[in-house]
């Protein structure tokens, strides 16, 4: 029966945290990925310059 009052502890402390979260809007979450996605391109695309720009300077493991 302990088991139970601590499960509902647990559940009584999460339900309190995500009231105490500010919910997010359409537009606020849209933007929060289309900022990911252009950080990751950008990203991929500094990688790829890299493996094949020959000026770049690659560090020796040994």
């Amino acid at each position: 029966m302990d088991d139970i009052k601590v499960d509902a502890d647990k559940f009584d402390s999460v339900l309190r945290r995500m009231l105490a979260i500010n919910p997010l809007s359409k537009a606020e979450i849209s933007a929060k990925i289309k900022k990911e996605r252009a950080a990751k391109k950008a990203v991929q695309k500094m990688d790829k310059q890299a493996k094949t720009d020959p000026n770049t300077t690659q560090s020796d493991p040994s």
